[in-house]
């Protein structure tokens, strides 16, 4: 029995019912406005034991802590996320073939310990963190989820999560993969191309180019004749405002996507996308790209509205679970020192600036050589032919005075070799006078390097100080790997109640608000083989019959819990 209080095998001994009653406990959380267990010694109602043990009492916060220990000592939560995964398709989908939308959701840790660190959009801050890694649906369900480290980049998870949902599914159903500019990379589009290389049914990533990454000659149009620039025909409608106004058009293009990567390049590799451009009336464009053939792309508005669903299948879904699910508190905080590779990182950055440095001072003393090499090149042409047009000048002079020719010709060559001697004095002047200037210049510059180069030389013994004496940590994501499977099983449900009972006429914040959280009372009928929810009466007449008509729709579906308790929900008379 020793053995069952070590690495969680205590879970093996327990009983069904006991599992249930801590599995309902960590469930009912965020329904009962509750973040982490150890709220649970604060709760004084009586509604959570009763829903989830037959004796009525609530789990507290030692044992309920103490079994999600034990569930995280078991490494389960992958295999959680995987089995609840193939349940939420079954559920929600069990289409053929679908697009899914893959995202990251940075939650703060803080701690004064060095752990990674990553971009908080809302805070607008770099800062330590987890990086949660969502596939939702293409109708808004979460369906899978990774928990990493902050400093974890979007490219380095989009491929593996699908893999690991199509491996849940059991077949490939993904045919397009839905994510923002964060992934967008060259990279990330030949690894879909190879992916394809082994796939039977392919797959397609869709998203949208930074303002940096094209500009607007790049697009073009195919017709009979090939490829011709866009223009405004080219665009239809692709959304109106409430008034009938175009605020939105679209255009189907073809764009390739190296043509500023290797601009400037003689042989340009080719890499052609399509693309849907978005051009809206305040001229701000949108460009939204994928690898996927016009063949299976019927218009741009097709592919511009395949993103933008992003926003309500994903983003809302993260203010939805941050809200109603407690998805941005972390759970667990045991630490594991690792290697420090952000100081690696940073010196690594560090030292490739040290090194472009170094060569900016070699390439400058080779420039400062040359000009000095030059300035002794030209002293000696001018003293070579110094000398040689003073001794014409002296032999002449010498003629003239020995009368040893015609004196007229013998001064105009006088004169001739003495105005050779000034132009050539004029010239060599001019030259020393601009090789001067650059020398001037150069050691402008070599100040300029030298400081940069110092100051490279502190980063770099900074960072190398930092990743030998630094401790860096990892968090243990385990438990709130768990923790978030959880959530997603509770927004989930939040989602099939709100599509099913109140046949989606209803908000998720409504619901919450005037049925999930509304009063009642809980009869426990035959023997607790029967639990009746009574809710109290509604103030509208409109909540009412809602109610009542989700009541009805419950009713008949005879729903059973796992441990077969028959549930039942009335509204009081």
């Amino acid at each position: 029995m020793k053995d069952s209080h070590i690495a969680g095998k205590r879970i093996c001994f327990h009983k069904k019912r006991t599992l249930l009653r801590f599995i309902r406990t960590l469930f009912l959380l965020p329904a009962l406005g509750m973040e982490r267990p150890i709220e649970l010694d604060n709760y004084d109602g009586r509604t959570l034991g009763a829903i989830t043990s037959p004796s009525g009492q609530h789990a507290r916060y030692r044992t309920t802590d103490r079994f999600l220990r034990d569930l995280t000592a078991l490494k389960a939560g992958t295999e959680l996320s995987l089995a609840l995964a193939g349940c939420y398709y079954k559920a929600f989908y069990g289409t053929e073939r679908m697009p899914v939308y893959v995202d990251g959701h940075f939650k703060a840790v803080w701690t004064l310990k060095n752990i990674p660190k990553g971009k908080h959009g809302m805070m607008d801050r770099v800062m330590p963190g987890l990086k949660q890694i969502f596939l939702n649906g293409n109708k808004g369900h979460p369906l899978l989820h990774k928990t990493c480290p902050g400093d974890r980049h979007l490219t380095k998870e989009l491929l593996p999560i699908v893999e690991d949902f199509e491996q849940a599914i059991g077949e490939e159903i993904v045919n397009a993969v839905v994510f923002d500019g964060e992934g967008c990379s060259i990279d990330v589009f030949r690894a879909f191309d190879g992916l394809n290389e082994v796939r039977e049914k392919r797959i397609y990533p869709v998203t949208v180019l930074d303002s940096n990454q094209y500009r607007w000659e790049d697009f073009k149009v195919l017709d009979g004749k090939g490829t011709r620039v866009v223009e405004d025909s080219d665009f239809e409608v692709l959304k109106r405002n409430k008034r009938g106004k175009v605020v939105s058009r679209v255009a189907l293009v073809e764009f390739d996507y190296l043509s500023n990567a290797n601009r400037r390049q003689k042989e340009k590799e080719q890499y052609p996308m399509r693309c849907a451009l978005v051009k809206k009336e305040n001229k701000k464009l949108t460009a939204i790209v994928t690898t996927m053939p016009f063949r299976e792309i019927s218009s741009g508005t097709e592919l511009a509205n395949l993103y933008y669903t992003r926003w309500p299948c994903q983003e809302a879904k993260f203010k939805e679970m941050t809200r109603n699910c407690n998805l941005k508190v972390n759970h667990g905080f045991k630490k594991e020192e690792v290697f420090n590779r952000m100081a690696a990182k940073k010196l690594k950055s560090a030292e490739r600036s040290l090194n472009y440095e170094i060569r900016r001072r070699d390439n400058l003393q080779e420039k400062q050589e040359g000009v000095k090499r030059q300035m002794e090149k030209r002293m000696a042409q001018r003293e070579k032919t110094r000398e040689k047009l003073e001794c014409q000048i002296e032999t002449i002079e010498i003629k003239i005075s020995e009368r040893g020719g015609d004196e007229s010709k013998l001064r105009m060559r006088l004169e001739k070799r003495e105005r050779e001697l000034e132009t050539e004095e004029a010239k060599y002047q001019d030259k020393i006078r601009v090789l001067k200037e650059k020398e001037i210049e150069l050691e402008k510059r070599k100040s300029q390097i030298l400081n940069s180069l110092e100051s490279n030389r502190e980063e770099v013994a900074k960072w190398r100080r930092k990743l030998e004496n630094t401790p860096f940590y990892e968090l243990d994501t385990e438990m709130d790997h768990i923790m978030t499977n959880f959530k997603i099983l509770y927004e989930n449900s939040l989602l099939y109640a709100k599509e099913v009972f109140f046949e989606g006429k209803l908000g998720v914040v409504m619901m919450l608000r005037q049925f999930v959280n509304h009063y009642g009372d809980l009869e426990i009928l035959d023997g607790g083989k029967r639990f009746r929810f009574k809710l109290n009466k509604f103030d509208g007449k409109g909540l009412t019959k809602k109610a009542m008509k989700a009541c009805e729709i419950f009713n008949e579906k005879k729903i059973k819990t796992v441990d077969d308790i028959l549930l039942e929900i009335v509204v009081k008379r």
